[in-house]
């Protein structure tokens, strides 16, 4: 076999040798990597923790990008609560799957001392619902405005939840209107709309004074008293020692 002849079987063998080579090396380096590339289902993460959710993406050859908190009644707090794509969505090997994790419940705001009107409007915003409606005295709350709520302030609540208030209907307080040379049937209008009620009713005779009109009263006019209190009057009464 001649020099020629060997050289060239020797090239050829060494261009097999470095085909080989090249497509070894292009299987178990080349391959993994193509294949990382390929079209991959977005999995499920709601209700996982951050933890498991890398750890399920990785096993896909996907990244977790953390955007931030939601509210949400259903999914518990520091749970996957969003995510984005969503699951089975296909995806390139090494795309960034978007998070978001629960904050649990709705806090419901502290409303004492807001109107009436601005509550309800903040509830709708929150996808709250109205409960029901209680007027109560107050002394430091003014009228049409929140006292309580009931769950109360800072509560954790769900959407839709009804939410109870009582409302300031003013100062339990009132002022005992003057009664004074009032007939029996003036008194009793006069009580009523002060929110107050007839006490004992005592007579006495002032011949100097006309009769049938009251002469005193218990408590005396302007006096602060508690609604509904009885107010002790005494009428002029012809004949009465």
């Amino acid at each position: 076999m001649s020099e020629g002849t060997i050289k060239f079987f020797a090239h050829v063998f060494v261009s097999f040798i470095v085909s080989v080579l090249v497509c070894l090396g292009f299987y178990f380096y080349l391959t993994p990597i193509l294949d990382g590339m390929k079209n991959v289902e977005v999995p499920n993460l709601i209700g996982a923790s951050l933890e498991q959710s890398r750890l399920i993406l990785e096993s896909k050859k996907l990244l977790l990008t953390l955007e931030g908190e939601k509210e949400s009644n259903l999914v518990p707090e520091g749970k996957i609560a969003e995510q984005i794509p969503e699951s089975g969505a296909i995806v390139n090997g090494g795309f960034r799957i978007k998070v978001f994790v629960s904050k649990g419940k709705t806090r419901l705001p502290d409303f004492s001392d807001v109107l009436l009107e601005d509550v309800k409007v903040k509830l709708k915003e929150l996808g709250l619902e109205l409960g029901k409606e209680e007027n109560i005295y107050s002394e430091t709350i003014s009228p049409g405005r929140v006292v309580s709520t009931l769950p109360a302030n800072n509560s954790k609540v769900k959407k839709g939840e009804k939410i109870n208030l009582s409302i300031s209907s003013g100062s339990g307080k009132v002022r005992v209107p003057n009664l004074l040379g009032k007939k029996l049937a003036g008194v009793q209008v006069l009580l009523k709309r002060a929110d107050l009620k007839m006490g004992e009713i005592k007579h006495a005779c002032d011949e100097e004074r006309v009769f049938d009109i009251v002469l005193r009263q218990n408590p005396k006019p302007r006096t602060e008293v508690d609604r509904n209190s009885s107010i002790d009057i005494t009428i002029n009464s012809e004949g009465t020692e």
